[in-house]
């Protein structure tokens, strides 16, 4: 019985020893539950950001963002159907016919320069 008992009584110990190890290469519970806790703090950190923080905006608001710049950027590119803004495709577009247009005329300027003569 005195065996049975010792050897419960190292038993507990090893436990005991495992429970409140604090080595960070092999924690323990209790050490293992505060790096876990101090973990999950980071990630929401990084997920919702510091607010009051631009430096630390946080993935999700950086996400919106990103997605608001992309929005405008198709915006200025393809244009919002507002004439005032044809967007840069189509401003191309009517820059290059105006080349045309200007080239054409200075073509028709030569020739009416040149017959008056």
């Amino acid at each position: 019985m005195n065996d049975g008992a010792a050897r419960l009584k190292a038993g507990f110990a090893t436990l005991a020893e495992k429970l409140n190890a604090t080595d960070p290469q092999n924690p323990g519970v209790v050490l293992g539950t505060s790096m876990l806790a101090e973990g999950t703090a980071k990630i929401r950190v990084g997920m919702d950001g510091v607010p009051g923080n631009p430096d630390s905006p946080g993935l999700i608001y950086a996400a919106n963002n990103l997605q608001d710049g992309t929005t405008k950027l198709s915006a200025g590119i393809n244009g919002g159907g507002d004439p005032a803004n044809p967007g840069l495709l189509a401003g191309t577009e009517a820059l290059s016919d105006g080349t045309v247009a200007l080239s054409h005329g200075t073509g028709q300027l030569q020739t009416g320069s040149a017959q008056a003569r």
